[in-house]
């Protein structure tokens, strides 16, 4: 479900939507604000750490066209997850890979981008040894 989920926002991504489309049930979804905010308190020391982290660099990576190929990238590695599943864990490297790359994305950094092609080459590599 998580792979076939990703698979059909990257698409938008490489039609070049700026936000994803959601079905009206999704999209009325929503949680307490006292929830929120007491998720919101717990996260912060992680969100801070990883703020420091990404900046706007390599934003070639992350821009136009670029971004357009990422997104293919994301759909090629969501539809390798499904597969992976017969072997425990396998589904995480096309998962991190997804997940770094994400992160280089929102944060316009193109290093984080870099960064994500490791383990999703990983899941290629899984994959190949799955068909070869």
């Amino acid at each position: 479900i998580c792979g076939v989920s990703i698979a059909l926002v990257s698409i938008q991504l490489v039609f070049g939507k700026r936000f994803p489309w959601l079905p009206k049930k999704l999209r009325g979804v929503s949680i307490s604000r006292t929830r929120y905010i007491r998720v919101a308190e717990r996260v912060r020391p992680w969100t801070r750490r990883i703020d420091r982290l990404v900046k706007p660099r390599l934003q070639w990576l992350v821009e136009g066209a670029a971004s357009r190929v990422v997104g293919l990238l994301f759909v090629a590695l969501a539809l390798c997850m499904p597969p992976l599943e017969i072997l425990p864990f396998a589904a995480a490297a096309p998962g991190g890979g997804i997940a770094l790359t994400s992160l280089g994305l929102a944060g316009r950094d193109g290093l984080w981008v870099v960064i994500g092609l490791i383990p999703a080459a990983v899941g290629a590599w899984l994959i190949y040894g799955l068909v070869a």
